[in-house]
């Protein structure tokens, strides 16, 4: 077993932890009132999952960064990400969670 040194023992080993770690952290920041915070967390992780090479959990992170961002009046940003989270789970034949995120941004919508 190899000794962890203390630096370390914070920062998981593999990108896609890290991702989670961030998108994990950009949820909580977006919910606590802290959007620079939620904004650049969400930043990271859809970059640490594409780093990682994993198109579910990046599609997953830009769905939830366009929700957030229609809900902080940013329309215009939010179209790229949600736009890219409807491209993957098409491809990925994500019905579920297409028609789940057209309902949520149907509601952001009706809600702003």
């Amino acid at each position: 077993m190899r000794a962890v040194a203390p630096d370390e023992a914070n920062d998981p080993p593999l990108p896609g932890l890290r991702a989670h770690r961030d998108l994990v952290e950009a949820l909580r920041r977006s919910q606590d009132g802290s959007p620079e915070e939620a904004d650049a967390r969400f930043r990271t992780a859809i970059a640490g999952y594409q780093t990682w090479g994993s198109p579910v959990y990046a599609a997953r992170a830009h769905a939830a960064y366009g929700a957030w961002l229609l809900g902080q009046g940013r329309a215009d940003e939010a179209e790229s990400h949600l736009d890219d989270a409807r491209t993957a789970y098409a491809d990925l034949g994500a019905v579920a969670w297409l028609e789940d995120l057209e309902r949520s941004v149907a509601a952001a919508r009706v809600g702003s």
